[in-house]
């Protein structure tokens, strides 16, 4: 199901390119703690770690982290650490990067030299999807405050879905988030959904210098 739901996006050939750090295409590192006995200790791959105290027979457990910390195009934010991770670089002037659960998936878009709204992204992925693809203003709540999107409803193998477009400002070309779902009633599904709207609330905030101050995202 995830496979289908990823994005086909309109490609846009771009004049200019910049630079790319080779870490942006690698999947974000999976953190973990140490329970000894009952102090825990965060643990990162390759970064010394001191723990204080005396321990005599301590019982040890490793914890993986429930989530990762996506960072890239100046965009930070926490996502379900089970999602899997795409980066695909291979349009002139556009980053994309695709985190995809079982039911939810979440998109980065950057865009080097062109400045287009969330509605021009929606129209663009609503021609894409053809016949039948609508799309309607709707309104985010990001932490305490609301901001407009364009939302693109569709089909796609016979699963009807939607993809909340969301334009974060910067001087520099365009940035998306897009939040895609599909409308099926499950349980499993509502909990997910949940989960990666939580996340996002509580941890979305932009660090580009060259976009607006962290956490305005008008």
């Amino acid at each position: 199901m995830a496979e289908n739901m990823k994005c086909l996006f309109l490609v846009v050939l771009l004049g200019s390119w910049t630079l790319l750090k080779a870490s942006e295409e690698k999947e974000p590192p999976l953190g973990y703690t140490l329970q000894i006995g009952e102090e825990r200790v965060a643990l990162e791959p390759g970064r010394e770690v001191q723990v204080k105290g005396r321990f005599e027979n301590p019982k040890l457990i490793l914890v993986p982290d429930e989530e990762r910390q996506f960072g890239a195009a100046g965009v930070q934010f926490q996502y379900p650490a089970y999602f899997t991770f795409e980066a695909d670089f291979t349009a002139e002037g556009i980053r994309i990067w695709t985190l995809s659960g079982k039911q939810q998936v979440l998109m980065v878009q950057a865009m080097a030299g062109v400045k287009l709204s969330a509605q021009d992204m929606a129209d663009a992925l609503r021609t894409q999807y053809g016949k039948g693809a609508k799309t309607a203003p709707v309104s985010w709540k990001i932490g305490d405050r609301q901001y407009d999107a364009v939302r693109v409803s569709f089909h796609l193998a016979g699963v009807k879905l939607v993809q909340d477009v969301l334009a974060l400002p910067t001087k520099n070309g365009s940035r998306f988030l897009i939040q895609q779902d599909s409308t099926e009633d499950d349980p499993a599904h509502e909990a997910e959904k949940e989960l990666v709207t939580a996340l996002l609330n509580k941890t979305l905030t932009l660090t580009d210098p060259e976009g607006p101050p962290s956490k305005d995202l008008r």
